[in-house]
């Protein structure tokens, strides 16, 4: 049996693109302490865009800086089914371990005109941990329309709502991504202010739930590309070569292309604007992303504090594990015990690998006395 962890966001929020950053991160900076591996399955990987392949295009294009910091738009790929990631967590030299099964459940399935919503139902009654991603420049300077269709606030608060919260302990974390330009300029307490805000039915439901645990954990996936505006989507049609791309118009006969070069519309070319970027419950069209790379930035590709996102889990699946005991929980191999639960919090609190109030990381409610 796995940990259950299931991600919930809006269509194209960021989900994957954090779950590989993540991944990354906590392989390589737990590594001196714990043994951590991808065990997915090549099946489950096949039929899935694999996390190896989404952090490889990440790294990519966070390298792929064009020669120049015009502003570029990220590639709009979504996920079109759900998939399942199985993270195992061992100590150093053992084979067997604890799996966390982390669900990226697609934007699309939580919209789509409800019919998928008691399925996800079952998928947010099953998990122990709820990862809500949220997408920070949609919060922060999208209008109402634009951060109710991105981040679908609404939807997540009546999913999350919808079943009994009885005597097990939950754990719920809300993620906000791309947050890269506010975390670099000091101004991450304004994003965590407005998930507060934005956010607060959910967060006042659970802080009057005895046993749910609520925090906030802004990651940043990327570290080295950073949200600048947003625009109107168009799509310029060339009727010769039927070649259709994403830009967004700059004036009459000028567009800029999603790689930042900017494109006078020729006489065999034309715009209309993207039906992809309206949402099924507005009739108002959804501006788009646009990024540039940070000045300040060395590395090509940085993140920084994805693997909190891991390490908040773990603690809490630990003292869960205290807390309950095997009766309640599942995932532990037979040989583990409460004192290798303590050692392995021993060895995250001596090693100070887990951060609280602190780079904008915030528990609102923690169920544990300590």
């Amino acid at each position: 049996m796995e940990y259950n962890v299931l991600l919930l966001g809006g269509h194209l929020c960021g989900k994957t693109s954090a779950l590989a950053s993540m991944f990354d991160e906590v392989i390589n900076k737990l590594s001196p302490y714990f043994s951590l591996r991808n065990i997915t399955s090549v099946h489950e990987n096949s039929l899935n865009h694999s996390l190896s392949d989404k952090l490889m295009e990440m790294k990519r294009f966070a390298s792929n800086k064009h020669g120049n910091n015009n502003m570029f738009c990220m590639n709009y790929g979504c996920s079109i089914s759900y998939s399942d990631t199985t993270l195992r967590f061992s100590k150093l030299g053992k084979t067997k371990g604890i799996d966390f099964l982390f669900t990226d459940m697609p934007g699309s399935f939580c919209l789509n005109n409800g019919i998928h919503y008691d399925w996800i139902r079952n998928f947010v009654r099953k998990a122990e941990t709820c990862v809500v991603v949220i997408d920070t420049p949609y919060l922060m300077v999208g209008n109402v329309v634009e951060n109710l269709s991105r981040n679908i606030s609404n939807v997540i608060f009546s999913l999350l709502t919808s079943i009994e919260y009885e005597k097990e302990l939950k754990q719920v974390l809300l993620v906000p991504v791309k947050c890269e330009k506010w975390i670099q300029n000091g101004e991450g307490e304004k994003v965590v202010q407005k998930i507060e805000e934005e956010y607060s039915q959910i967060i006042d439901f659970f802080k009057k739930t005895n046993n749910v645990e609520i925090g906030i954990i802004p990651i940043q996936t990327t570290g080295n590309i950073i949200f600048s505006e947003l625009s109107e989507a168009y799509r310029l049609y060339n009727n010769e070569t039927n070649c259709v791309q994403l830009c967004s118009k700059m004036t009459d006969n000028i567009v800029r292309l999603k790689d930042g070069r900017y494109h006078r519309i020729h006489n065999n070319e034309y715009l209309e604007q993207d039906p992809s970027f309206y949402y099924e419950f507005s009739d108002e069209a959804i501006r788009m992303e646009w990024f540039q790379y940070a000045n300040n930035r060395n590395a090509d590709f940085s993140p920084e504090n994805c693997d909190q996102l891991f390490l908040h889990i773990l603690r809490f699946m630990l003292k869960k594990f205290l807390e309950e005991g095997k009766n309640h929980i599942l995932p532990f191999p037979k040989e583990m015990n409460k004192d290798t639960a303590r050692e392995i919090l021993d060895t995250l609190m001596s090693n100070k690998l887990i951060k609280d109030d602190t780079d904008c990381i915030h528990t609102i409610k923690s169920v544990f006395i300590n």
